[in-house]
C-alpha cells in the first residue's frame, strides 16, 4: 500500500510540474519546503492544519 500512495504522490507532483512548466524535482523541493515551514510530514497533516485555521 505505502508504494502505491507513494507512486501516486510521485505522479501528481509530475501533473503539477507540468501545470506549473518546471520540472518534478523543483516541485518536490517546493513541496518539502512548504511542509518544513508549517512542520508537517504529510499532504494530510497539513491539509487538516489548512482546515482548523479556517475555522
Amino acid at each position: 500500500m505505502a508504494r502505491r500512495s507513494r507512486w501516486r504522490s510521485a505522479s501528481h507532483r509530475k501533473q503539477i510540474a507540468q501545470t506549473l512548466d518546471q520540472s518534478p524535482n523543483t516541485t518536490h523541493f517546493h513541496v518539502k519546503s512548504i511542509y518544513a515551514k508549517f512542520g508537517e510530514r504529510n499532504r494530510a497533516t497539513l491539509t487538516a492544519l489548512w482546515l482548523r485555521k479556517l475555522r
